[in-house]
């Protein structure tokens, strides 16, 4: 009886830890947008880990605090705003959605952005964040910025290399402004 007893104590235990973990994993998830919201830079990257990667598939992967917190810059300057969606866990990973809307979506006409997110933890920390645009998010983006970057490169070619040394796209406060000043020039030019 004693044996049968540590064993439903212990499955209980397992059972009652792993719930816990994933509720914790879900409020750490949770709280992330909530805190993006707050354009409070420094608390938002306090949620990396040091080493942590950040990465959106087929457009750019960050790594470390340094360059995470440039975008966050970027995103703040934007006005970002997010919330996340149908949060499952499993072991140190969170998988949801993700909605965002900014200053630069609104412009566009785009609204809202959604991606599927992948979370990893690690000693209460994001480690990694995964996201991939949905199909019709892509679209949108393709549809706004393949005409953008062929007039940005015919009328502000000086300005485009300076966002783009090498072609690659830096994410920082600055380029926010930039790239929102030259959306809503592109779209008056074309009116």
């Amino acid at each position: 009886m004693k044996k049968n007893y540590n064993t439903l104590l212990l499955i209980f235990v397992l059972v009652f830890f792993i719930f816990s973990c994933s509720e914790n994993l879900t409020q750490l998830t949770q709280r992330y947008p909530t805190l993006y919201n707050t354009h409070n830079v420094n608390d938002i990257v306090n949620l990396y880990a040091d080493d942590a990667v950040f990465e959106v598939a087929g457009q750019f992967s960050l790594n470390g605090k340094n360059q995470i917190r440039d975008i966050t810059k970027y995103d703040s300057v934007l006005n970002i705003k997010m919330s996340v969606s149908n949060i499952e866990t499993f072991g140190d990973s969170v998988f949801c959605n993700l909605s965002e809307t900014n200053d630069w979506l609104q412009t566009a006409e785009i609204g809202e952005a959604h991606y599927s997110v992948i979370f990893v933890f690690k000693d209460g920390l994001i480690s990694k964040i995964s996201a991939s645009a949905n199909p019709e998010t892509a679209k949108a983006f393709n549809n706004v910025l393949t005409p953008l970057l062929i007039w940005a490169k015919e009328n502000k070619s000086d300005l485009l290399t300076e966002m783009m040394p090498g072609s690659k796209f830096i994410y920082n406060a600055e380029n926010a402004i930039k790239t929102l000043t030259l959306l809503t020039e592109w779209k008056e030019s074309t009116r």
